[in-house]
């Protein structure tokens, strides 16, 4: 849902000529990072206000047990959010610079929540699954999917150091990457 704010930001600076503006004092990548940051950011505080709230109904009423984790399941977890959210932000940002309107908007950013349910179910089947496939090894490498699947393989100690260490590198460049080519797309749009 934070992806598509930061598509229809992109559009609605594109649609308002305050891009003429922007451009003109700063770096489009730039601007698609702030943009990248800023929102999410939003989205962090409305997440964590909302989980803090549901923690705290969940405890108080006894309804909620919170099984044991240890710190680094929690820290690969956090990391892999953050990869995934920066990746998936700068997709999303790359498909509102490619949009003129709302509507076009719409059409370009569906694709893109297809993938990422797609790595929401393949997630669904790494945890309820008890086995490790080659389809989910090889999908956790893949920076569409690895954020949702590679923490799920972390916590059931399936994924060897190299592939945690293949993951992460993909995500680092594909992610700086796809920030660099959504300024690209929003120079020329």
């Amino acid at each position: 849902a934070y992806g598509q704010w930061i598509g229809y930001a992109v559009v609605e600076e594109k649609a308002n000529r305050v891009v003429e503006l922007l451009l003109g004092a700063i770096k489009p990548h730039h601007l698609m990072t702030a943009k990248v940051l800023s929102i999410g950011l939003l989205g962090l505080i409305q997440i964590t206000a909302i989980g803090v709230l549901a923690l705290t109904i969940g405890l108080v009423s006894n309804q909620l047990e919170i099984p044991a984790a240890s710190a680094s399941i929690v820290l690969w977890v956090i990391v892999w959010f953050l990869l995934g959210y920066a990746f998936y932000g700068s997709l999303y940002a790359a498909g509102g610079s490619l949009a003129s309107n709302a509507q076009e908007a719409g059409s370009v950013m569906g694709p893109m929540s297809i993938l990422v349910g797609i790595g929401y179910v393949l997630g669904l089947i790494t945890v309820s699954g008890g086995v490790d496939t080659l389809l989910l090894r090889v999908a956790s490498l893949i920076p569409f999917w690895a954020p949702m699947l590679m923490p799920a393989r972390i916590a059931r100690n399936w994924a060897e150091n190299w592939e945690i260490a293949t993951a992460l590198v993909l995500m680092a460049v594909t992610g700086a990457a796809m920030i660099r080519l959504a300024g690209r797309i929003y120079v020329g749009g």
